[in-house]
């Protein structure tokens, strides 16, 4: 079966140069390591998870401050809410929900 793999030029010249050192073709010289690595490795290592991780919570952190500056500029009386803003306003809801009813 074909494929097309996109390689960096200055990787593909580099394959090229040692498929021919080792008087292979390239697809051949692609193609072992490949076997070998499908062949031995059945799980993502630990650091290739926690690399992802990683990169998850940056990506979460930079969508976050994103998002409070987009607040900001849109608020015109007062600066972006905060966390304790934000549990100020849900304790005040929990005590006027459980109020008692008033007497008559």
């Amino acid at each position: 079966m074909s494929t097309a793999v996109h390689l960096p030029a200055d990787l593909l010249v580099a394959a090229d140069r040692e498929a021919q050192a080792r008087k292979m073709s390239r697809n051949r010289y692609i193609v072992n390591p490949l076997e070998r690595a499908l062949a031995t490795e059945t799980v993502w290592s630990t650091r290739f998870v926690e690399e992802l991780a990683a990169a998850r919570a940056e990506a979460a952190s930079a969508a976050l401050e994103d998002l409070r500056g987009a607040v900001a500029a849109r608020r015109t009386r007062k600066g972006p809410p905060t966390v304790l803003d934000a549990e100020h306003r849900a304790d005040r809801r929990e005590r006027s929900a459980v109020r008692p009813a008033s007497r008559s």
